[in-house]
Protein backbone atom coordinates (compact mmCIF):
# COMPACT_ATOMS: atom_id res chain seq x y z
CA UNK A 1 0.00 0.00 0.00
CA UNK A 2 1.16 3.47 -0.79
CA UNK A 3 -0.08 6.93 -0.29
CA UNK A 4 -0.39 8.97 -2.97
CA UNK A 5 3.02 10.95 -2.99
CA UNK A 6 4.00 6.90 -3.38
CA UNK A 7 5.66 6.44 0.12
CA UNK A 8 4.68 2.59 0.71
CA UNK A 9 2.93 2.29 4.39
CA UNK A 10 2.24 -1.20 4.05
CA UNK A 11 4.60 -4.17 3.00
CA UNK A 12 3.77 -7.95 3.45
CA UNK A 13 6.36 -11.16 3.60
CA UNK A 14 5.43 -12.01 0.18
CA UNK A 15 6.94 -8.77 -1.09
CA UNK A 16 9.55 -9.56 0.89
CA UNK A 17 9.91 -12.63 -0.85
CA UNK A 18 9.52 -11.27 -4.15
CA UNK A 19 11.81 -7.98 -3.66
CA UNK A 20 14.08 -8.56 -1.07
CA UNK A 21 13.40 -5.75 0.96
CA UNK A 22 11.94 -6.31 4.50
CA UNK A 23 9.19 -4.44 5.82
CA UNK A 24 11.51 -1.99 7.88
CA UNK A 25 13.39 -1.05 4.64
CA UNK A 26 10.20 -1.11 2.18
CA UNK A 27 8.37 1.61 4.80
CA UNK A 28 11.58 4.12 4.34
CA UNK A 29 10.79 3.65 0.19
CA UNK A 30 8.72 5.12 -2.16
CA UNK A 31 6.59 3.50 -4.80
CA UNK A 32 9.41 4.80 -7.43
CA UNK A 33 12.15 3.21 -6.14
CA UNK A 34 10.95 0.18 -7.32
CA UNK A 35 9.74 1.14 -10.82
CA UNK A 36 12.14 1.21 -13.95
CA UNK A 37 12.64 4.78 -14.97
CA UNK A 38 11.45 4.05 -18.28
CA UNK A 39 7.83 2.63 -16.69
CA UNK A 40 7.61 6.02 -14.79
CA UNK A 41 5.05 7.84 -17.40
CA UNK A 42 2.86 4.92 -17.80
CA UNK A 43 2.79 3.88 -14.43
CA UNK A 44 1.90 7.60 -13.28
CA UNK A 45 -0.93 7.74 -16.05
CA UNK A 46 -2.16 4.50 -14.25
CA UNK A 47 -2.28 5.98 -10.78
CA UNK A 48 -4.27 9.09 -12.02
CA UNK A 49 -6.56 7.10 -13.14
CA UNK A 50 -7.01 5.19 -9.98
CA UNK A 51 -7.46 8.65 -7.95
CA UNK A 52 -9.89 9.88 -10.95
CA UNK A 53 -11.61 6.83 -9.50
CA UNK A 54 -11.51 4.68 -13.34
CA UNK A 55 -11.45 1.20 -12.40
CA UNK A 56 -7.81 -0.49 -13.77
CA UNK A 57 -7.95 -4.14 -14.99
CA UNK A 58 -4.81 -6.11 -13.81
CA UNK A 59 -1.67 -5.15 -16.09
CA UNK A 60 1.69 -6.55 -16.31
CA UNK A 61 4.65 -4.54 -15.23
CA UNK A 62 8.11 -4.70 -14.18
CA UNK A 63 9.57 -4.05 -10.89
CA UNK A 64 12.81 -3.33 -9.40
CA UNK A 65 14.10 -5.65 -6.60
CA UNK A 66 16.76 -5.08 -4.07
CA UNK A 67 19.33 -6.99 -5.89
CA UNK A 68 18.88 -4.46 -9.13
CA UNK A 69 17.33 -7.94 -10.86
CA UNK A 70 14.01 -6.24 -13.47
CA UNK A 71 11.05 -8.81 -12.28
CA UNK A 72 7.95 -9.13 -14.60
CA UNK A 73 5.15 -8.70 -12.55
CA UNK A 74 1.00 -8.63 -12.77
CA UNK A 75 -0.01 -5.79 -10.53
CA UNK A 76 -3.99 -5.60 -9.44
CA UNK A 77 -4.78 -1.96 -7.92
CA UNK A 78 -7.27 -0.57 -5.49
CA UNK A 79 -8.03 3.06 -4.48
CA UNK A 80 -8.50 3.20 -0.92
CA UNK A 81 -10.98 5.84 -0.38
CA UNK A 82 -12.77 7.95 2.69
CA UNK A 83 -16.07 8.65 3.68
CA UNK A 84 -16.02 11.91 1.25
CA UNK A 85 -15.09 9.35 -1.45
CA UNK A 86 -11.42 10.83 -1.99
CA UNK A 87 -8.50 8.61 -2.38
CA UNK A 88 -5.92 8.34 -0.06
CA UNK A 89 -3.94 5.44 -0.55
CA UNK A 90 -3.30 2.56 -3.42
CA UNK A 91 -3.34 -0.88 -2.95
CA UNK A 92 -1.26 -3.22 -4.96
CA UNK A 93 -1.34 -7.06 -5.27
CA UNK A 94 1.72 -7.81 -7.27
CA UNK A 95 2.37 -11.66 -8.30
CA UNK A 96 5.19 -12.50 -10.29
CA UNK A 97 4.11 -13.02 -13.87
CA UNK A 98 6.20 -16.22 -14.18
CA UNK A 99 4.05 -18.02 -11.88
Amino acid sequence: MQDLTGAILAWNQAAHRIYGWNEKEALKMTAQDRIPAEHYPAEFAKLNKLIDLETLQPYKSTRLTKAGQVVEVWVTATALVDSKNKVYAIATTERLASE
